[in-house]
């Protein structure tokens, strides 16, 4: 009776008729709308209560008990009804039923961001049934409420009256979500994470206000932690609200945490100038917080044209220590070339500011003049000069002391006699001659040579040893300070570059395919060495026995601005069969570029000012980086760079020496505001002024910048909140947690107002109308 009392009563005033299978029921009482005085107005309805039936009573003395009742019923009827206007009681119903449990769930920009997880957490998403790993914040959360995953969603529902909302910067009510089991998961599928900004505090404040009369079991957060708005204080503040209503918050975090794979690109080391359409090695060091045995790959792309143009794979990276890797950029153009350094990001790395780096090549069209001398044609002087010949980047001028005479006439690279002045020359190579039979102060000429850029090779064997006067100019020029003893034999060896060979890059860059172990073992001089304290041992000469002393092959050596360049050994065409030639036409190539690397900088602009990127965001960081090739600045430790932004004056920055490189100065911008901005030298010269770089700042929404979710801050609110913190993996465990609440109100408390309902007006009339009736006709007044 009770119940068809209340769907009739709900279906009457317009409210949903509570359905018997949810065990819901409502409760309806009186109340008054204003605060009145409960005691003076029950006197006071006695009173007149009192008084109206003894009125009646004097004046039905002579009628019937039945007209009595009957008239006495119509005016308490009456009096009831005025007392309800007089007071303006309205009727309250409460919904007795399930507890409440409010889902809320962040629908800013930064849910559509995508993490790339690390293989535990992927790992832990595939077992909960997340099949696109690969999608973004909202996406994966959407397939935990999808059909296949809600299991934790249904369990929940049986328990609770789930409500729904979304909020960025506010808080967002749901549209009518449709009846039956699977309606909020339906509708969660819709949302779209497009909102400006997350303003926790503002949201749960509105979210207190909406459910301070409801009281749900708790509140469950989806959210990446990831606040824009009022984060310094969100917690403190919601802490406070929640404190007040004694309501738990339980949060779940979508996103990879900020402790995931990080992979840095460290260093790059390039020569800065090469030549057009000639490989160009660039060496590239990498480090990683966490040891990564998927593959990692590297490439360099041109910056204009966007185009990959080489790349490596790198097996494995360990923790703590540096990966070195070589990229060879092929075909360089002339002029300055840009390229960029990029680490595609890895399983797990979701930093990726840090991944990428500028660099400028520039490329020459003109060729290397290179003088070879030597005293007759042997096996090392043929290789070598074919080698060089093939090169399009050399010109390459020959001299034979003790050659054929032909030769001079035969031989396009022949010439007839020693060139007085050694101008018109990059690089010098003196092989295996006769030190006696250069012409007088010739010496000088070659030391005059090297000091002022030149670069020299020696390729000494025993005649060179045995001729070498130790007090002459020429003998200044040598790394090694010892003469050749007599009878000392050769020994077999293998080779290998010591470390600052390596540092050099002495060897070149083949495939894969290419093993250095299997490469032909040299016939080296075995003799104790004295070289000078300048000189730097780049290729030693080993044998299997522990016990025999490393033979040192090649030496290097600065002299003045120049360089000089020693091999102790002269069987390096035994090379020319490694990688079908490509070996040994390399390693010549390369080292002819080594001893000409001075000339080649000096090409080069003697100051340029760049950055490490072309492209920032608002929110990024600028490295202003000044290179100082002549070491013109070499006085000053800090140099002034002004900017303007978009043509206007904007401000200055300090550059500081660097402690590794003497000829680099660097500083950061900060702060940066969109648009163009354009570095120049703060300086009176106007060769300094004419210093000049750009960059573009974008405009990026602050949602839209990648940034990990924001664990700690998610554990604290639910923690301060009496509630826990859950990844999307670990929901099912969400129930056993909620507090255990016995069926109370729902959060649909509704009040009616009676007083002034056209229904209550008519009954009143109506009611009056009757009392005036039956009086007339007993013939009362």
């Amino acid at each position: 009776m009770r119940q068809f009392f209340d769907d009739i009563l709900t279906w009457y005033l317009g409210l949903s008729v509570s359905d018997e299978s949810s065990n819901l029921q409502r409760h309806w009482r009186f109340e008054a709308a204003w605060n009145w005085q409960t005691m003076p107005v029950l006197l006071s309805m006695f009173f007149v209560l009192a008084l109206a039936i003894w009125l009646l009573r004097v004046n039905l003395r002579r009628q019937s008990r039945k007209l009595f009742v009957l008239l006495l019923t119509l005016r308490c009827s009456i009096l009831f009804m005025l007392a309800l206007v007089i007071l303006q009681v309205q009727l309250k119903t409460v919904i007795f039923g399930k507890p409440g449990l409010v889902f809320l769930i962040d629908s800013s920009a930064s849910m559509s961001l995508t993490d790339h997880y690390v293989a535990a957490d992927l790992n832990r998403l595939k077992r909960s049934g997340v099949t696109q790993t690969s999608e973004s914040r909202i996406d994966i959360l959407k397939q935990f409420f999808s059909q296949s995953q809600s299991d934790w969603y249904r369990d929940l529902q049986q328990t609770y009256e789930i409500t729904p909302y979304t909020f960025d910067s506010n808080l967002h009510e749901s549209e009518l979500i449709p009846t039956g089991d699977v309606s909020i998961p339906q509708w969660v599928s819709k949302i779209q994470a497009n909102g400006i900004s997350t303003d926790f505090q503002t949201s749960l404040d509105e979210l207190v206000q909406k459910v301070r009369d409801q009281t749900p079991a708790a509140i469950v957060l989806f959210s990446d932690g990831r606040a824009t708005t009022h984060m310094a204080s969100a917690t403190s503040q919601i802490e406070k609200k929640f404190q007040r209503l004694r309501l738990p918050v339980f949060t779940v975090g979508f996103g990879a945490p900020a402790n995931s794979i990080d992979i840095v690109l460290e260093d790059i080391e390039f020569e800065p100038v090469g030549f057009t359409g000639d490989e160009h090695a660039v060496s590239v060091s990498i480090s990683t917080n966490e040891t990564i045995t998927n593959s990692v790959q590297l490439v360099a792309k041109n910056s204009l044209t966007k185009e990959v143009v080489n790349s490596v794979t790198l097996a494995k990276i360990t923790r703590d220590q540096k990966a070195e890797a070589t990229l060879l950029i092929p075909h360089l153009g002339a002029g300055r070339n840009e390229f960029q350094i990029e680490i595609m990001s890895a399983i797990g790395e979701n930093e990726l500011q840090n991944n990428t780096q500028l660099i400028h090549i520039w490329g020459r069209n003109a060729k290397l003049n290179v003088l070879f001398i030597e005293h007759e044609p042997r096996w090392e002087f043929r290789h070598l000069k074919t080698a060089m010949e093939r090169d399009r980047n050399l010109s390459i001028e020959t001299f034979l002391f003790a050659g054929d005479p032909a030769y001079a006439v035969e031989d396009r690279t022949a010439l007839s006699q020693l060139p007085e002045s050694l101008e018109n020359y990059d690089a010098v190579i003196l092989g295996d001659i006769d030190f006696n039979l250069l012409p007088q102060n010739y010496d000088l000429i070659l030391e005059d040579f090297v000091e002022n850029n030149g670069g020299l090779l020696l390729l000494s064997g025993r005649r060179s040893f045995e001729s070498l006067d130790l007090t002459s100019h020429i003998s200044e020029l040598h790394p090694t300070l010892t003469r050749l003893p007599e009878g000392i034999q050769r020994r077999q060896v293998n080779v290998k570059p010591t470390p600052e060979g390596e540092a050099q890059h002495l060897f070149p860059v083949l495939s894969e395919e290419y093993d250095q172990a299997a490469m032909p073992e040299l016939y080296a001089l075995e003799y104790d060495l004295s070289s000078k304290p300048s000189a730097l041992t780049l290729l030693e000469g080993k044998r299997g026995d522990s016990s025999f002393k490393p033979l040192p092959l090649v030496l290097s050596m600065r002299y003045g601005s120049g360089l000089v360049t020693q091999h102790l050994v002269d069987d390096l065409w035994r090379w020319r069969v490694v990688a079908n030639g490509e070996f040994f036409r390399k390693y010549w190539a390369q080292t002819i570029r080594n001893l000409c690397r001075q000339k080649l900088i000096e090409e080069l602009p003697p100051l340029e000012l760049t950055s490490n990127r072309n492209q920032y965001h608002s929110s990024d960081s600028a490295e202003i980086i000044l290179i100082d090739r002549l070491e013109q600045l070499q006085l000053q430790d800090a140099i002034p760079v002004i900017w303007d932004l978009n043509g206007q004056t904007g401000g200055e920055l300090t550059l500081h020496r660097s402690n590794s490189d003497s000829t680099t100065f660097s500083g950061m911008m900060t702060s940066l505001q969109p648009g163009s901005y354009t570095l120049s030298l703060l300086s009176n010269d106007e060769k300094l002024n004419s210093v000049r770089s750009q960059f573009e700042v974008v405009e990026t929404n602050s949602e839209e910048e990648y940034h990990p979710f924001q664990k700690t801050f998610l554990q604290k609110l639910s923690e301060k909140n009496q509630g826990q913190f859950y990844f999307p993996w670990e929901l099912n465990q969400l129930q056993s947690e909620l507090p255990e609440t016995q069926y109370t109100t729902n959060s649909k408390t509704l009040i009616i107002p009676i007083w002034n309902r056209w229904e209550m007006i008519l009954l009143l009339l109506g009611v009056f109308a009757v009392e005036w009736i039956v009086r007339r006709r007993t013939g009362l007044d």
